[in-house]
């Protein structure tokens, strides 16, 4: 984002963050996977062709203010929380995730739920 915000042309690989910003061919070049030669080439095309690239790079930040504006990205968030707030919470019950941590000594002891049970003669709170 912030390459394409200041007119840079991006060479990017072909990842879910990178196609939100970069459209191939258009404001830079997307380059695949585990290619580290192709990435190469793509770079040393646009190092070998600056106008090609200064036409990519003056897209660059129509494309961040038009797909990432402040109030659609407020509003996405918005989206998502609502969302996340709405679905149920798991709540542990009070028996469960028994932990223990006894720092004496330096050293850290942790009881499974399934421990405490035991030295208790096998019964949960």
């Amino acid at each position: 984002m912030e390459a394409a915000l200041c007119s840079r042309p991006i060479v990017a690989t072909d990842l879910a963050g990178c196609r939100e910003v970069v459209r191939d061919g258009w404001n830079g070049i997307i380059t695949p996977l585990r290619d580290p030669q192709k990435l190469a080439q793509n770079i040393v095309t646009l190092l070998d062709s600056p106008a090609r690239a200064a036409e990519l790079a003056a897209r660059g930040p129509k494309v961040i203010k038009s797909r990432f504006s402040l109030d659609d990205v407020v509003s996405g968030h918005a989206e998502l929380y609502q969302r996340l707030a709405s679905k149920p919470r798991i709540m542990p019950h009070k028996d469960v995730g028994y932990f223990r941590e006894d720092n004496r000594g330096g050293e850290s002891t942790h009881r499974r739920p399934i421990d405490a049970a035991a030295s208790r003669g096998g019964r949960l709170r």
